[in-house]
């Protein structure tokens, strides 16, 4: 894994997250993951992140599809707006 560091953790790079994402077969979009959390530092809250890969994985638990298999927001998504 490449890219910069804090602390142990190692940021990931767009190819790394790509690469995850294609091992599990999710529909996170890698480059908005990477530049949501690179907006955000790294941070998960006020704590540094220390696992994307387990990050990765929530976002596909967060990720709703509809019948056709298309991404949907999920419902505390809609709550955003």
């Amino acid at each position: 894994m490449k890219g910069n560091t804090k602390g142990n953790f190692k940021i990931p790079t767009i190819i790394d997250i790509k690469e995850y994402c294609n091992e599990r077969k999710n529909t996170v979009d890698p480059e908005t993951f990477f530049d949501f959390y690179e907006s955000k530092d790294w941070l998960i809250g006020k704590n540094k992140m220390k696992n994307w890969r387990a990050c990765v994985r929530t976002w596909e638990k967060n990720t709703v599809k509809d019948k056709t298999g298309r991404k949907e927001l999920s419902n505390k998504d809609y709550n955003k707006f």
